[in-house]
């Protein structure tokens, strides 16, 4: 992830918004017009160089004692996923049976806080009804994460698993 103006993420006394847009694509050539859904879930962030954990909701401090009181999604998602318009690559007429979905959606919770933790409702992405969605389609996906204040200047990877069903 970069930021919106290209450069490195640094140190920062303020939030900093990183975003990138990926490509998912799908190919349907089972011949059966069962039509498919997808799906997309999101790892927390690991450091390369120390394993700092960047998650994707913020963490709670106790304001008396700035003690961690673990990651809450509900006060704070630093995590987004806006899914664009299905694109057509070959196959059935884009808009026939589709269940399209373009909404940005934010983590609403984690199965854990570590690099492995992962957004517990999936990003709904669209997809197609029954006589729909064979061929091969793609949609632009755009990630955006907020850095927040003095997050460690080094790089952070996480993994986005598409599904489909």
């Amino acid at each position: 992830m970069q930021r919106p103006d290209g450069q490195p993420i640094r140190v920062s006394d303020s939030d900093q918004t990183v975003r990138c847009t990926t490509t998912a694509t799908f190919v349907d050539l089972r011949g059966s017009g069962a039509g498919w859904s997808a799906t997309a879930t999101m790892t927390n962030f690991r450091g390369h160089i120390d394993d700092t954990i960047l998650s994707l909701c913020r963490n709670r401090q106790d304001p008396n004692t700035g003690e961690s009181l673990g990651v809450d999604c509900s006060i704070q998602t630093d995590f987004s996923l806006t899914p664009g318009n299905m694109q057509r690559i070959s196959g059935q007429p884009v808009n026939q049976a589709l269940n399209e979905n373009t909404t940005t959606q934010f983590v609403l919770g984690l199965t854990n806080n570590t690099a492995t933790g992962v957004n517990t409702n999936p990003f709904v992405l669209g997809g197609y009804g029954v006589g729909g969605g064979e061929g091969t389609y793609s949609k632009q996906l755009t990630l955006t994460q907020i850095l927040p204040a003095y997050t460690r200047a080094q790089a952070y990877n996480g993994t986005l698993t598409v599904s489909v069903a």
